[in-house]
């Protein structure tokens, strides 16, 4: 029995059937997820690779013992090469446009977009490479700077090391999604060029494999990072969690003293009765 998020109320008996579906269906599938904005799943469709994860890389901080109100923290937003429970794999440089071009990324709780989940507006995007079950792959990373007052319960999360994943908030490009199928019917040529094309880029070919298709995802504009407790791609931990201590101003003003004769001449005018 096999069952996707595509068709979400259906059960195919093996993968003839859906790619039956599939092949109906291509259009309107392509489509709706266009329309859409990505983002985590319930719980019964996260993909998990690796229960035995590491703990996250993170500074002894304690807030009130420290007095700490500022930290910065450094996490995976989105991790490229995995079969995801959306059916998706995002391929190596679908994030290099939005990580150059997004200046108002704000990074959530839970995918709220509300003025209390916001942990935090000040957040700088890269694209790393980072080690994922043993294969390096590049991956959406955030460094967001928070403080304190402005999310108070997600701040002190943070510093205690309890959020492990994170998922992104991200719009589909219609030109830069491509469905792939392991087919060999006719009137799959194209998905099946795509499946050759990227799927020597799946790190968790065991899962894919089940089903026999993925949407590569060769763009995507990244809106938000949310901090979850399940992503649709667990692959997406806190990196590191640093004190973020604010460096003194220096002032770049020159103060010059008025010459000897001008303080006379001050002098003189003050001790006139006029």
């Amino acid at each position: 029995m096999i069952v996707t998020k595509d068709f979400p109320n259906r059960h195919f008996n093996n993968k003839e059937e859906l790619f039956n579906a599939l092949r109906e269906n291509k259009k309107n599938l392509k489509a709706q997820k266009t329309l859409q904005l990505k983002e985590a799943d319930a719980v019964n469709y996260s993909v998990i690779l690796d229960n035995n994860k590491q703990e996250t890389n993170k500074n002894e901080i304690n807030s009130q013992e420290n007095n700490v109100n500022k930290i910065s923290v450094k996490f995976v937003v989105n991790s490229c090469g995995i079969f995801d429970s959306h059916g998706d794999v995002h391929v190596k440089g679908c994030w290099n446009k939005t990580a150059k071009d997004n200046k108002n990324f704000l990074h959530l709780r839970e995918h709220k977009a509300t003025f209390d989940n916001i942990i935090s507006d000040n957040v700088k995007l890269s694209v790393e490479e980072i080690d994922i079950q043993g294969v390096k792959t590049e991956c959406l990373v955030a460094t967001s700077k928070i403080e304190k007052k402005d999310n108070p319960f997600m701040f002190e999360k943070y510093i205690d090391g309890k959020v492990k994943e994170h998922s992104v908030g991200m719009q589909y490009i219609w030109d830069k999604l491509f469905l792939c199928i392991n087919s060999e019917h006719e009137a799959d040529k194209e998905e099946k060029e795509n499946w050759d094309k990227y799927y020597d880029q799946v790190i968790n070919k065991d899962q894919l494999d089940e089903v026999g298709y993925f949407w590569a995802v060769g763009e995507a504009k990244a809106r938000e990072g949310s901090a979850v407790v399940f992503g649709s791609n667990s692959e997406t931990p806190t990196i590191s969690v640093e004190e973020n201590k604010d460096e003194p101003e220096q002032s770049t003003q020159t103060i010059i003293e008025p010459s000897n004769d001008t303080q006379k001449f001050v002098s003189i005018i003050n001790n006139l009765k006029i």
